[in-house]
């Protein structure tokens, strides 16, 4: 059978004031082929699926349709029509909506993709709305949502935390340095020292553990010192100072460290995050490019690993208006994996795009003369791996020795 190409439109999450849960969650697509042209007026086989706790958990609840598509190849639906909904415990971990296709209309299906449901459990909670239920020291009303903003309550005590909707939501913990807003509060952290003193806090994500903090490190783990090299134009912008370098050396953004090393760490040029005598802490290392991809798959790739890396709310994020505008497309940024990214931003001369996207360097030798990749996280949907030139700044996050 030809590869299919689907573009998701979203699971739009409605009815929410009625006075019982929604039985029925709707679901938009456009179905494609191979080629890229819409399927028209052709029915198309569809199967959901909903896996429990991580993106590959076991299967909870599944139902399959046969949906006519329009005269445009849209597909519109919504599931829940064949198998009830209400059996799934919404209230117990993360769940994950996968969708598989066939645009024959048979069973043959193609994975489309799973992505984290957001919305549905506090949707389908808020049926019970109005009833009380007790929470030890007094009692709520059932529906309502905490002082915070963060825990919505539900029956016989119950209670789900609102990851990425509310307001309470929009920061976080603070990092090991203070800064406010930068961790995730659901996650139980790890911590590892370097060889100054800074204590980091770390995150297991699928089969790594990360450094979930920038690194400030001043001094290789052998002691020996990284120097500070002010990162700048000068002679009227004739030469680009870290461009004439040829050894490690480290700033952080507009060469200011009162205001940008907590939380943002330090910026290294290529020499220092590959230097042999080790920027990061006994029994880490500074992470290959594969290793950042196997991150990047396992968060969803393309379609969710940037809201899954990057801390939650504007505290250092600017708003990405292009894509504020269509959040029916894309899923909201969470920092579920706990990784917290921060937007650095990056020195080549001049500072670029700090509160717009992370640089995180690997090990990995480019494909240009002189270049690393590097680890690219902006403030849209996405993260990628790219090349950049060794007298780039940028931000390091260690990796754990197996």
């Amino acid at each position: 059978m030809k590869s299919l190409l689907l573009i998701f439109l979203g699971v739009i999450i409605s009815n929410l004031c009625y006075s019982q849960p929604p039985a029925l969650i709707p679901y938009q697509a456009i179905a494609r082929d191979a080629a890229g042209n819409a399927v028209l007026n052709q029915n198309i086989g569809l199967r959901f699926s909903i896996h429990d706790q991580t993106i590959t958990g076991s299967v909870i609840w599944q139902e399959a349709q046969t949906v006519l598509s329009s005269p445009l190849g849209v597909v519109v639906t919504s599931f829940g029509s064949v198998s009830d909904l209400s059996t799934v415990n919404w209230a117990q971990g993360d769940k994950f909506l996968q969708v598989e296709m066939d645009i024959a209309g048979g069973t043959n299906y193609s994975d489309m993709g799973t992505q984290q449901m957001i919305s549905v459990p506090y949707a389908l909670y808020a049926g019970t709305s109005g009833q009380l239920t007790s929470t030890g020291a007094s009692s709520v009303n059932v529906g309502s949502t905490s002082l915070l903003g963060d825990t919505l309550y539900t029956q016989n005590g119950g209670f789900v935390i609102i990851p990425g909707l509310s307001a309470a939501n929009n920061g976080g913990l603070a990092a090991s340095c203070g800064a406010p807003n930068v961790l995730n509060h659901n996650i139980n952290y790890g911590t590892v020292t370097d060889i100054d003193g800074n204590t980091y806090k770390t995150v297991v994500i699928g089969n790594q553990e990360w450094m979930a903090e920038n690194l400030k490190v001043s001094r290789y783990s052998n002691g020996i010192h990284i120097p500070f090299v002010a990162n700048e134009y000068i002679n009227q912008g004739n030469t680009n100072v870290w461009g004439t370098l040829n050894s490690g050396a480290y700033t952080w953004h507009n060469n200011d460290s009162a205001n940008f090393e907590c939380p943002y760490g330090k910026l290294y040029n290529g020499y220092a995050a590959l230097s042999p005598n080790n920027i990061c802490p006994v029994g880490w290392s500074l992470p290959t490019g594969n290793e950042w991809l196997e991150l990047k798959t396992y968060l969803g790739a393309d379609v969710t690993s940037g809201p899954r890396l990057r801390s939650v709310g504007y505290t250092y994020w600017n708003v990405n208006l292009d894509w504020a505008a269509y959040p029916f497309l894309f899923e909201p940024t969470t920092n579920s994996s706990g990784f917290s990214a921060l937007p650095a931003g990056t020195g080549l001369g001049i500072f670029q795009n700090e509160g717009e996207a992370a640089y995180f360097w690997s090990s990995t030798v480019g494909q240009y003369p002189n270049s690393l990749t590097y680890f690219f996280i902006p403030n849209s949907q996405y993260s990628n791996l790219l090349d950049g030139g060794v007298f780039q700044g940028n931000s390091i996050r260690c990796i754990r020795d197996n």
